[in-house]
């Protein structure tokens, strides 16, 4: 893939906000009667832009096309809570979900963060397929979070496995 990402500059304004307003987020971490508002929306990046949302980030992925989709991510001193993440509509079903997510959850492991999130049911098995684990569930919404430590553990105990069995395969 040829995507980049990087933090929101002032010039994708116009471009988040045309994504935000075409997704329903039925997706991540707002139910159907708390969407945020254009009006917050607006307000919420414009203070991330001018550098007054300290634990606030917004990324970006562009690829040729220019910016195709963005990420809200609000920081704390061990986690990194998702509270949007939003593909352009045209851009949708080619792998730049998968590959968003998987970046992201690069950054976080070298941050040391976990990462978490509220979605959907129908949304559940995009974060299952991304290393996601259900913490909480209620009527509405179910509650994800992703280790950066338990990834660690789980390649550890994959190499060790894989060292007996061509041990194993040498005898």
């Amino acid at each position: 893939m040829n995507e980049t990402i990087r933090k929101m500059k002032a010039e994708d304004f116009e471009t988040i906000m045309k994504i935000f307003d075409e997704t329903d987020f039925g997706c991540v971490g707002i139910k159907e009667f708390y969407k945020p508002g254009r009006q917050e929306q607006m307000m919420m990046m414009r203070e991330v832009l001018r550098g007054e949302s300290l634990d606030e980030k917004i990324l970006v992925i562009e690829n040729s096309d220019g910016v195709v989709g963005y990420v809200t991510i609000q920081e704390t001193s061990d986690n990194w809570h998702i509270g949007q993440i939003a593909i352009d509509s045209m851009h949708r079903r080619q792998g730049l979900g998968k590959y968003f997510m998987e970046r992201i959850k690069e950054m976080a492991k070298r941050c040391k963060r976990s990462i978490s999130l509220e979605c959907y049911e129908k949304d559940n098995t995009f974060f299952l397929k991304q290393g996601f684990q259900k913490v909480s569930e209620d009527e509405i919404e179910t509650e994800y979070k992703w280790n950066y430590q338990k990834e660690k553990e789980d390649t550890q105990v994959k190499k060790e496995i894989q060292e007996k069995e061509e041990t194993d395969l040498e005898l």
